[in-house]
């Protein structure tokens, strides 16, 4: 369990990659927003340099805090705009038996990962999604992008507005763990799943993680996936959520 300085440093970090992440998927004029603050933070380094001349100390100043950017906007890709914190041996838990998921029944929830549509890809971060299995046994998550504008000036790209998708099938789960998610100033409880991806000729593990408006949604679908992982994939704390106890 962290400390509380743990907490409030890993809201702070999912503050920003919200921020980040936003600033990335909003254009104006073909860029995104975060390439013209970096642009801005530059050109004013460079001005600052021209005005204060000789002293340098302001123009220093602009030219760290655009470093500074443009190294946080590389952790923050390489982290794919989000922290997964797993919680080591924890397992879902309700205060009751939770019924099974129908056939196709859809589950509600908000999902990051790897989506697809008509042969494109493209990575996204807490899109409004449900989850559903098909009576194949295949799992799919069915996102939706929604027309955004950010800051009255920028938008989300027209042509991925509409529906993205994840198929998982059963032979390709790789693992499943309890966590929380990191996106925005508060944590969520979160489930990842750890999946095999085949693209063309290539295959890589790739992992899509879902948050559920409460406990008992989040157990159905650890329950329904936990069902079908092979027996060598890594599923934490057991196939079945744990009741607590009186």
């Amino acid at each position: 369990m962290g400390t509380d300085g743990d907490e409030r440093t890993l809201s702070i970090i999912g503050l920003a990659f919200r921020i980040a992440y936003l600033l990335s998927r909003h254009f104006w004029l073909a860029w995104p927003l975060s390439r013209w603050l970096g642009l801005a933070l530059f050109v004013l380094a460079l001005w600052a340099a021209r005005y204060w001349w000789p002293n340098l100390a302001p123009a220093t100043g602009f030219f760290l805090a655009w470093l500074a950017y443009v190294a946080f906007l590389a952790v923050a890709g390489r982290s794919r705009f989000l922290h997964f914190r797993p919680r080591p041996g924890a397992q879902p838990h309700t205060d009751g038996p939770v019924p099974p998921l129908a056939k196709l029944e859809l589950v509600p929830a908000r999902a990051s990962g790897w989506f697809a549509v008509e042969g494109q890809g493209q990575y996204y971060v807490d899109l409004d999604a449900d989850f559903e299995t098909t009576g194949t046994r295949e799992h799919v998550v069915l996102a939706r992008v929604h027309p955004s504008r950010l800051l009255l000036l920028a938008n989300w790209p027209s042509h991925e507005i509409g529906w993205w998708y994840i198929f998982v099938e059963p032979s390709a789960i790789r693992g499943l763990r309890l966590g929380h998610l990191h996106f925005g100033l508060k944590p969520r409880l979160a489930l990842r799943v750890d999946y095999s991806l085949k693209l063309e000729k290539k295959e890589r593990l790739e992992s899509v993680i879902l948050t559920f408006p409460d406990a008992v949604n989040l157990c159905r679908v650890w329950e329904d996936l936990a069902r079908d992982a092979p027996p060598a994939a890594a599923v934490q704390g057991g196939k079945s959520c744990r009741q607590k106890g009186p």
